[in-house]
C-alpha cells in the first residue's frame, strides 16, 4: 500500500486535504497535510518539533499539540529514537488507518489548482503576509474545488467544516479575513429555500492575481466595462430588469419597456412566470444568487460558442439547457399544485435559457466594441458585483470579466473600458488591477468592502 501511494506522492496531500478526519483540530490537519506534502507516506521520517514548526509556519506549541493529536487518533505512529545521551528524537510514519483513508484518491487526484496549493503550503515556511495556519488550510481546501478562474461552487459550509475541522462560525471568520486581505474577491451567500432557486450554496471567488499565488499564474486578464448610466446607482442588471419588469406588470406579466430590450425575451409566452418573482424580489440574497447563476451560464456559453455567436451561427446548446434544468429542479413552483408547477418548471427553464443567451450576446457585443482590447477570446468568466449598490445589488457601476485569450498575454493585465469624449468605447491598459483605485475595484466587482481589523490589515 505504501509503495502504491508513494507513486501518487504528488497528489496524496491533496487527497488528504479533501478528507474529513474526525477527532483532530484544524491545526493538526494542516500539520499532517504539510508533513505528507514534504515527505509522503511511504517511509518513516525523523523530525523535531522545531523543524516541523518552521516548515509549517506554526509555533512550536501548535506543532507539538498537533503531533500529539495525530498520534492519539492513530493517524501517525511515533517511535522514540535513542541516540547517545539527552532526549530521544521521534520517528514518525503513517499508520495503516491513514493509509486506508488515502486509498480514496480518485476524487481529488486531478486537481487543476495543485500547483497553487503547493505554492500556498510551501509559502507557510516563509510566513509571508498575514495568513495563519487556519487561513492556509481553508484556502487550500477551497482550491481543491475551484475552477480555472478561482471560483468555488456547490461546496456547502457543512462539507468545508467536515474536511477542515473548522466550525461554521470559524469558517465565516476565516472567509471574512481572506476577503479583507484581498486573497478572495468576495462571496455570494447561498439561500436556504426559495420558490425559484430551492437551496443554493454559497459561491466563493478567489483572486489568483493576489501575491500569495505564484506571480503571473492567474492565467487571465481583466476587462472592466464601466456603466454609462447617468443615475447614481449604475445600470440595471438582468435580474434587476426581470424584477422591475414583473413589478411594473403588477406580477401578472413582464412589461417590455425599451430599457429592457435585449435583456428579457420579447414574448408573451412567459408572462405566467411573473408572479413567481413577487416574493422572490423581497429576499435580499435571492436576486444576487440568481444573477450569479445567470452569469455562470452565460460565461459557459460564450467560452464554448464564442466564434458561433460572433459570426451569427449560434443555434442552441442542449447541454446548457439540461444544466439549467438540473440547477433549478429543486426550486420552481409553490408545491401546492403539481400540475401547474410542472408547467411553470418547463416554461421557466426555457425562460432562463433565453435570458442567458441574450446576456451572452450583450456581453460579447461589449467586448467586441472595445477599442484597444487586443485579445481574441478563448474563455471567460463574468464576475458579480459584490457591492450591494441600489436595490440589493440589482444595479452595478460596471461589469468585470476574467478573460483567457487565445494568443500570448501577460497574466494579470487589466483593461478598463470607458467612453471617450466622442462617445466611443476605448480601453485603458493597466499592468495589474492593483493600479486601479481601491474604490474603483470595489465598484467594478473586483473586491468586496469589508471591515479589516488592524491586526491583519493587507500588506501589499
Amino acid at each position: 500500500m505504501a509503495a502504491f501511494l508513494e507513486g501518487w506522492r504528488v497528489v496524496v496531500h491533496c487527497v488528504l486535504l479533501g478528507l474529513g478526519l474526525a477527532g483532530i483540530s484544524p491545526e493538526a490537519k494542516f500539520v499532517l497535510v504539510r508533513l505528507v506534502q514534504l515527505y509522503g507516506v511511504g517511509e518513516s521520517i525523523t523530525i523535531g518539533v522545531k523543524e516541523l514548526a518552521k516548515v509549517s509556519g506554526a509555533t512550536d506549541r501548535v506543532v507539538s499539540s498537533a503531533l500529539s493529536e495525530l498520534v492519539a487518533e492513530d493517524l501517525l505512529i511515533c517511535t522514540p529514537i535513542f541516540i547517545g545521551r539527552g532526549r530521544p528524537k521521534s520517528e514518525y510514519r503513517a499508520s495503516s488507518k491513514l493509509a486506508r483513508l488515502l486509498e480514496n484518491w480518485n476524487e481529488t487526484s486531478n486537481v487543476i489548482n495543485r500547483s497553487r496549493i503547493d505554492h500556498l503550503l510551501h509559502a507557510a515556511e516563509e510566513r509571508k503576509g498575514s495568513l495563519s495556519v487556519c487561513n492556509r488550510l481553508l484556502l487550500s481546501t477551497l482550491l481543491l474545488y475551484a475552477d480555472q478562474f478561482g471560483i468555488v461552487r456547490e461546496v456547502g459550509v457543512s462539507k468545508l467544516s467536515k474536511v477542515t475541522g473548522l466550525n461554521r462560525e470559524r469558517i465565516k471568520a476565516q472567509v471574512h479575513k481572506l476577503i479583507a486581505l484581498r486573497v478572495m474577491r468576495g462571496v455570494i451567500p447561498g439561500v436556504t429555500m426559495s420558490v425559484v432557486l430551492g437551496v443554493s450554496k454559497s459561491v466563493y471567488f478567489i483572486d489568483f492575481n493576489h501575491e500569495v499565488f505564484p506571480e503571473g499564474s492567474s492565467g487571465t486578464v481583466v476587462l472592466t466595462a464601466i456603466s454609462n448610466a447617468s443615475v447614481g446607482v449604475g445600470e440595471c442588471n438582468e435580474v434587476g430588469a426581470l424584477i422591475e419588469s414583473a413589478k411594473i406588470g403588477k406580477w401578472l406579466r413582464f412589461e417590455r419597456y425599451k430599457k429592457f430590450f435585449g435583456m428579457l425575451p420579447d414574448s408573451d409566452r412567459f408572462n405566467a412566470l411573473a408572479r413567481l418573482f413577487s416574493s422572490f424580489a423581497k429576499n435580499g440574497e435571492s436576486p444576487r444568487v440568481l444573477q450569479v447563476r445567470l452569469e455562470e451560464y452565460a460565461s459557459m456559453l460564450l467560452s464554448k460558442h464564442w466564434k458561433a455567436f460572433e459570426v451569427g451561427e449560434f443555434r442552441s446548446d442542449d447541454e446548457l439547457l439540461m444544466r439549467i434544468k438540473k440547477g433549478f429542479s429543486q426550486g420552481v413552483g409553490s408545491g401546492q399544485d403539481p400540475e401547474i408547477d410542472n408547467l411553470l418548471g418547463e416554461l421557466f427553464f426555457e425562460f432562463i435559457y433565453e435570458i442567458v443567451v441574450l446576456m451572452a450576446r450583450r456581453v460579447q457585443g461589449v467586448i467586441l466594441s472595445a477599442k484597444g482590447f487586443p485579445y481574441e477570446i478563448a474563455g471567460l468568466q463574468i464576475l458579480p458585483s459584490f457591492d450591494l449598490g441600489g436595490y440589493f445589488g440589482l444595479f452595478s457601476f460596471g461589469r468585470s470579466l476574467l478573460i483567457v485569450p487565445h494568443q500570448e498575454f501577460l497574466a494579470g493585465e487589466c483593461y478598463v473600458m470607458n467612453r471617450n469624449i466622442h462617445g466611443e468605447p476605448v480601453c485603458e491598459r493597466f499592468s495589474d488591477e492593483v493600479e486601479l483605485s481601491e474604490e474603483d475595484r470595489y465598484r467594478f466587482g473586483l473586491l468586496t468592502k469589508v471591515h479589516t481589523p488592524t491586526r491583519y490589515r493587507y500588506r501589499g
